[in-house]
């Protein structure tokens, strides 16, 4: 995928169901790796994405990479340590895991299709609602529960915490 803004940068974004813990790749990989349970809907992520973009082409980028970029733009807060503890994997992550590549278009790495143990299926909103964690999301994201029953809404209420936050 290739965000028109941002035509040099190549996104591959892949959801691995049913992973073993012991296949999970090494978290000083070359790509951002995220407990699937804790993204709402496929907007939320690429919402990350983007502010991530932005934050790199205006030199203000908080960690080494994009790929930790993204991740620090899905949390609630600028806590950076908090923000890999809470999205990233943890000893709490369940078998569902979403890889993210942000390479150089001409770049030939990307991420291993075949995780042992797992299954890759295409990414979309369809695939994320079976595993991700709503509750937990709402915690994340420290939503009133009255404010967040919607799904409409509470995506939205997500997007635009991720969109204003550092403004």
């Amino acid at each position: 995928m290739i965000i028109p803004q941002f035509p040099e940068l190549e996104i591959t974004i892949k959801l691995f169901k049913n992973c073993p813990k012991e296949s999970f790749p090494p978290i000083d990989s070359n790509f951002g790796i995220i407990d699937a349970a804790n993204i709402y809907s496929s907007n939320v992520l690429y919402a990350a994405i983007y502010k991530a973009f932005i934050e790199s082409k205006y030199l203000k980028m908080r960690t080494k990479n994009l790929n930790s970029e993204v991740l620090l733009s899905l949390y609630a807060s600028t806590n950076i340590g908090e923000a890999f503890r809470q999205i990233g994997l943890n000893q709490n992550t369940t078998k569902n895991i979403i890889t993210i590549s942000i390479t150089d278009k001409n770049s030939t790495s990307a991420i291993d299709q075949n995780i042992n143990g797992g299954e890759c299926v295409e990414f979309n909103d369809a695939n994320l609602a079976e595993v991700r964690d709503v509750e937990k999301i709402k915690s994340i994201y420290k939503l009133n529960q009255e404010l967040a029953n919607d799904e409409h809404d509470l995506e939205d209420l997500i997007v635009n915490s991720i969109q204003l936050r550092g403004i």
